[in-house]
């Protein structure tokens, strides 16, 4: 979009001279805190004499604001909490972008950053698809085991959910732990499997790593 474009979508934000502009309103509009500290420690911009409100951008509020050196519209990124552009009003009435502040990506979901860096070798046992679409997956994960940290067992079962599209994970370090937790029968006649290999659950968001449950 050229800069002459966004010139005419968002020129009827600022606030001239103390006049209303259409989309904006002046009538007790409180400085949001991020701008406030922005102009605090940018004293260059002048003393606040106007706030006007504007309509929300992409990531966030802005705010039209009139001060001893101008009129400006600035914008704050919601998610970093920070004003990360100011535009200014030119002498043509237009707008020109005078400071920005390059935003970090958003770091990746815990489990798709799993996924991606890479996991231990795993044996999907078994894969259930429930009537309202929920997948189930148990998963079988012979390198680990108890002493594994909780930590690194969610970390885990998350990016094997991202990666296999799993609702809810269930990982274990033997197959007769698997047998155990669905067999009152089995685990009757193997003592132990459960309390040693049953590593851990991921459900609805939560994981349970079974440690107050075998330990």
């Amino acid at each position: 979009m050229s800069g002459r474009v966004f010139v005419l979508l968002v020129v009827g934000v600022l606030v001239l001279g103390g006049c209303e502009e259409e989309g904006t309103r002046e009538t007790d509009v409180v400085l949001l805190p991020e701008i406030r500290t922005f102009l605090a420690a940018n004293p260059e911009y002048g003393e606040v004499l106007s706030v006007g409100e504007a309509p929300p951008w992409a990531a966030g509020p802005r705010q039209a604001v009139a001060t001893s050196t101008g009129s400006y519209v600035l914008y704050v990124h919601e998610r970093v909490g920070e004003v990360t552009g100011v535009w200014k009003q030119t002498e043509d009435g237009g707008l020109t972008q005078i400071w920005s502040k390059e935003v970090p990506e958003e770091p990746a979901d815990l489990g798709e950053r799993m996924a991606s860096e890479g996991l231990p070798d795993y044996e999907v046992i078994d894969e259930v698809t429930a009537i309202g679409g929920d997948k189930f997956g148990d998963i079988l994960i012979a390198s680990l085991s108890r002493d594994t940290p909780e930590a690194e067992r969610e970390q885990i079962a998350r990016g094997i959910a991202a990666g296999e599209g799993y609702d809810v994970v269930v990982i274990y370090c033997s197959r007769e732990a698997q047998q155990a937790d669905y067999s009152a029968s089995f685990a009757e006649a193997h003592p132990g499997v459960l309390e040693e290999c049953a590593l851990g659950k991921l459900e609805a968001g939560r994981f349970d790593s079974y440690d107050a449950l075998y330990r």
